[in-house]
C-alpha cells in the first residue's frame, strides 16, 4: 500500500512538472496565469490549462522567421476567448505582455481591440488601437493614448502593469516606458471573461499576435527585459534605378557597398538634408522614402521629372538647372525656399505654399505666375520667362524682385516699401513709378520703352541702369548723388537734359555714363514724346510746341492747353495727348486714328472724334464729358458710363446747337451693337433718336466688353491681301467686312468647329477695310488692306 501511494505521489509530481516544463526560460513562472507562445496552437504552457478557444485564426511566421509560430487575426471575426477561473479580480495587481505586428488595417473600424478584460465589453478594461495607429489603454471609460502610430508592419513588444497598492499603472513599448499614472483599474463586472482580438461585435483586431502572457503580480524591470526578445528587424529596401543617384548616396555614406539598384529604407528615412547636385542624375526615383527631408538640393542634373509629394517635411527645395517640365509642390506646405530656375516649366502653382519667403523660378516657359497668396515672400525671381504681367500688390515684404527678360508692359511696385533691389530690364515697360520705394538701393530698368524716370525720392540708391530706353526726362536730383556708384544712362537718344544735385559733380564723375547729346543740369524741362510728326507739326502750327520738330513737347506747354483742334491733320498716333491734362475741348476729327485714349484728360467736356478708323472707345473716366461726336467710325465698342449721362448735350428740336456747334450722336454707327451707359432705361427714353435701330443701350454690354481677350490669338494673313484671307487659330461663326465709312460690304458664315477659315475679298476696291470676327458673345475688329 505504501509503495502504491509513493508511486501515485511521484506520478502527480511528474504530471505537475510536465505541465510547467514547457514554459520558456525567459518567462517568469511566479504568478503566471497563462502564457501563449502560439507554437502551432493556442495551448497555454503555464500548466493552468487556460487554452485559447480560437476562432478563425491563421498561423503565420513569428518575429524570428519561424513558420507557424504566431497567429494572424483577420479584423472581421478572428478571436480567442479563454476562461479565467483564477484571474485577477477588480483592482488586483497584474501584468499583461505580448507582441503585435500591424500594417495599415483595411477595416473601417474605429477601434481595434487587442485585449479586452471583463464581462461587459463596453465598460471593461482593454488595450486597443485607435484607427490612427495609437495604442490606447482604457480603464472603465477613461482612455490614455500613446499618440504614436504603430501601424508600421513591425513586431512590437508591449507590457502593461498595475499595482493595486498604489493604483499605479505602466505601459512599456519595446521595453521603454511609454505611459504611466494613477488610475482606478476597474470597479464592476470584472468576472472571468477575457477576449484576445475582440472588444464587442465589431471592434476586431487586424494583425498578428505572439507570446501573450498574464501574471497576477507586477513583473520587475529585469523580468520585463528578459521578455523583450526582438527578432531580426525586417529589412525593407527602396529602389534606386538611377546608378548615378545611388553612387552619390554611397559617396555621401547614406548607402554602402556596390551599386545594386536599392538602398535600405531605414538608412534613408531619417535623412534630413540631401545634396545630390551636379551628379548626372536623370531619375530621382526613391526620393519618396526620404520622408524626413527638410532640405533637398538636386540642382544641375538631367532630371525631366521630380516627385516630392511624399516629402512633406521639406522646407528648402533647390532643383535649378534641370529639364523639369512639371513640378507639383501642393503637398509641401512647409516650403520656405523654392529654387527651380532654368528648367522647362510651362506652369507653376504655389498658391498653397504660403510659407514661402524665397521663390527663384526664372528661366522657364510659363506665361503666368500667381503669387497673390505668397505674402511672406522677400525674394522673387521670375526672370527670363514668358510673362506679360506680374501682380506683386500683395507681396509687400519683398526685398528683391527680379522680373527681367519677359514681356511685361506694366509693373506696379508702389505697395512694396521694403524693396531694395529691382531688376526689370528687357521688358516692354513704358512707365515705372518708384517714388514710394524709399529704401531702393539698386535699379536696373534698361532695355524698356521708358520716357520718364524720376528717382528724386530714392535717397538710398547706389546703382541705376536706365540705359537703352526712350528717355526724355531723367531726374536724379535726390540729394544723395554722391552715393550713386553704378550708373549707365547711355543709349537714350532723345535725352538732352539730366537733372542732378550738382552739375559740376556730375560732369566730373559721370560724363562717360551718358550720351554726348545729354547734359547735366540742376533744373530740366520735362518732356513727353510726340512720335507722330503730323501731330507735332500741328502743335507747332498752333504755337503750342515752340522748339520745332524734335519728337517731343514740354509737359509744361502741354498741360497748359485747354482747347485743342487737331482736325484734318493726317494724324495716326495721338501718343502724348495724356499730358494735355487741362483740356476741356478736343477735336481730332477727320484723321487716321485707329485708337484713342483720353482717360487722363479728365477735364474734357467736348470730344469730336468723328471720321476716323476707331473701333473701340472708352470714355468712362471722363466724368465731365457732355458732348460725344463719334460718327463715321467703325466702332464695335463704346463705353459712355461716366456718371454724367444726364447732362449730355443732344440735338435740339428747335435746330439750335451747343456753342461748339456739336451735339451727341451715334447715328450711322451701324457696326455698333451696344453702347454702355449710366442707365439704360434713361437712355432708351431720351436717346432713342440718336442711334441706329440695331444699336442698344446697356449698363454692361458684356458681349462687347471682352473682344480682344476672347480672340487675342487670332492670326490673319496675308495682310495686305489681293483677295484671299486666311483666319486661323480661332473658332468663328461669322466674319463681316466693313469699309472705312462703316458700310457692310461682305458677310461670311463660317464653321464654328474649325479654327482655320478662309474668306475671299476679291472684287472689293483697293483700300482699308475692317473684318469683324464674331464667335458667340465675343467680337473683334481687324484692319485689312486690299491691294
Amino acid at each position: 500500500m505504501k509503495t502504491k501511494l509513493l508511486l501515485l505521489l511521484l506520478l502527480a509530481n511528474f504530471l505537475i512538472y510536465s505541465q510547467t516544463s514547457n514554459i520558456p526560460a525567459n518567462v517568469p513562472s511566479n504568478g503566471l496565469i497563462f502564457y501563449y507562445p502560439f507554437n502551432g496552437s493556442v495551448s497555454d504552457v503555464s500548466g493552468n490549462n487556460i487554452n485559447g478557444n480560437p476562432n478563425n485564426l491563421t498561423l503565420v511566421s513569428d518575429r524570428f522567421g519561424n513558420g507557424n509560430a504566431a497567429y494572424s487575426f483577420n479584423g472581421i471575426n478572428s478571436t480567442m476567448q479563454p476562461y479565467l477561473a483564477n484571474s485577477p479580480q477588480v483592482n488586483n495587481t497584474r501584468t499583461i505582455t505580448g507582441w503585435f505586428k500591424i500594417n495599415k488595417p483595411v477595416s473601417e473600424s474605429f477601434d481595434f481591440a487587442l485585449i479586452n478584460y471583463g464581462n461587459n465589453p463596453d465598460t471593461a478594461f482593454r488595450i486597443s488601437f485607435y484607427s490612427k495607429g495609437y495604442l490606447d489603454v482604457t480603464f472603465n471609460n477613461q482612455t490614455i493614448s500613446s499618440q504614436k502610430d504603430y501601424f508600421n508592419n513591425q513586431w512590437i513588444f508591449f507590457a502593461f502593469t498595475f499595482n493595486d497598492d498604489t493604483n499605479f499603472f505602466s505601459l512599456y513599448i519595446n521595453n521603454v516606458l511609454e505611459l504611466s499614472g494613477t488610475v482606478d483599474l476597474f470597479t464592476q463586472e470584472f468576472g472571468n471573461s477575457l477576449r484576445i482580438g475582440k472588444n464587442n461585435e465589431k471592434d476586431f483586431f487586424e494583425g498578428a499576435l505572439d507570446d501573450i502572457g498574464l501574471w497576477n503580480r507586477v513583473l520587475t524591470p529585469a523580468e520585463l527585459s528578459a521578455l523583450y526578445t526582438p527578432g531580426q528587424p525586417q529589412i525593407t529596401y527602396t529602389l534606386i534605378p538611377d546608378t548615378n543617384f545611388e553612387k552619390k548616396l554611397i559617396e555621401l555614406g547614406i548607402d554602402s557597398g556596390v551599386v545594386d539598384g536599392k538602398v535600405r529604407t531605414s538608412d534613408i528615412a531619417s535623412v534630413e538634408s540631401l545634396n545630390v547636385s551636379s551628379s548626372s542624375i536623370s531619375d530621382l526615383t526613391g526620393i519618396q522614402d526620404f520622408v524626413s527631408l527638410t532640405n533637398l538640393n538636386c540642382s544641375q542634373n538631367s532630371l525631366k521629372a521630380l516627385n516630392v509629394s511624399n516629402n512633406t517635411a521639406l522646407t528648402v527645395l533647390d532643383c535649378n538647372n534641370n529639364q523639369i517640365a512639371y513640378l507639383d509642390v501642393s503637398n509641401n506646405l512647409s516650403l520656405t525656399e523654392l529654387v527651380c530656375y532654368s528648367n522647362k516649366l510651362t506652369a507653376l502653382d504655389v498658391k498653397k505654399n504660403t510659407a514661402l519667403t524665397k521663390l527663384d523660378s526664372g528661366s522657364n516657359q510659363y506665361t503666368s505666375l500667381d503669387i497673390s497668396n505668397n505674402t511672406a515672400l522677400t525674394f522673387l525671381g521670375c526672370n527670363t520667362s514668358q510673362l506679360t504681367t506680374i501682380d506683386v500688390s500683395n507681396n509687400t515684404a519683398l526685398k528683391l524682385l527680379d522680373c527681367r527678360e519677359n514681356k511685361i508692359t506694366t509693373l506696379d511696385v508702389s505697395e512694396i516699401t521694403t524693396l531694395t533691389e529691382l531688376y526689370c530690364q528687357s521688358n516692354e515697360l513704358k512707365d515705372l513709378d518708384i517714388s514710394k520705394n524709399k529704401v531702393l538701393e539698386f535699379l536696373n530698368c534698361s532695355k524698356n520703352q521708358l520716357t520718364t524716370l524720376d528717382i528724386s525720392t530714392n535717397t538710398a540708391l547706389v546703382g541705376l541702369y536706365p540705359n537703352y530706353n526712350q528717355l526724355i526726362n531723367l531726374n536724379l536730383k535726390n540729394g544723395n548723388n554722391d552715393k550713386l556708384i553704378y550708373l549707365n544712362f547711355k543709349n537714350n537718344p532723345n535725352l538732352t537734359c539730366i537733372q542732378v544735385d550738382d552739375a559740376a559733380f556730375a560732369n566730373a564723375n559721370w560724363t562717360d555714363k551718358k550720351d554726348a547729346g545729354a547734359s547735366f543740369n540742376v533744373k530740366c524741362d520735362n518732356y513727353t514724346l510726340i512720335p507722330d510728326s503730323n501731330f507735332e507739326q500741328k502743335l507747332v502750327d498752333l504755337g503750342i510746341d515752340t522748339d520745332g520738330l524734335n519728337g517731343k513737347i514740354t509737359i509744361a506747354d502741354a498741360s497748359a492747353v485747354t482747347t485743342l483742334d487737331l482736325s484734318n491733320s493726317n494724324i495716326k498716333d495721338l501718343t502724348g495727348i495724356e499730358y494735355f491734362t487741362s483740356l476741356t475741348y478736343l477735336d481730332v476729327s477727320s484723321n487716321q486714328l485707329t485708337t484713342l485714349d483720353v482717360s487722363k484728360n479728365i477735364l474734357l467736356e467736348t470730344l469730336n472724334a468723328s471720321s476716323n478708323q476707331i473701333t473701340t472707345l472708352d470714355l468712362s473716366k471722363n466724368t465731365k464729358l457732355r458732348i460725344v461726336y463719334v460718327v463715321n467710325n467703325p466702332l464695335v465698342s463704346l463705353n459712355l458710363r461716366n456718371g454724367n449721362n444726364l447732362n449730355f448735350v443732344l440735338p435740339s428740336n428747335t435746330g439750335k446747337k451747343a456753342a461748339s456747334g456739336l451735339y451727341t450722336s451715334f447715328l450711322g454707327l451701324k457696326t455698333l451693337g451696344c453702347i454702355q451707359v449710366d442707365d439704360e432705361n434713361y437712355s432708351n427714353a431720351n436717346w432713342s433718336n440718336i442711334k441706329e435701330s440695331t444699336t442698344t443701350y446697356s449698363n454692361t454690354c458684356k458681349t462687347l466688353g471682352v473682344p480682344e481677350s476672347a480672340l487675342k490669338n487670332v492670326v490673319i494673313h496675308p495682310n495686305p491681301t489681293k483677295g484671299e484671307l486666311h483666319i486661323q487659330n480661332v473658332n468663328l461663326e461669322k466674319a463681316n467686312v466693313y469699309n472705312v465709312l462703316g458700310q457692310l460690304v461682305k458677310s461670311f458664315t463660317l464653321n464654328s468647329n474649325n479654327t482655320d477659315n478662309t474668306i475671299n475679298l476679291s472684287g472689293l476696291p483697293k483700300g482699308v477695310y475692317y473684318v469683324y470676327l464674331i464667335n458667340q458673345d465675343a467680337a473683334s475688329a481687324k484692319k485689312v488692306i486690299v491691294e
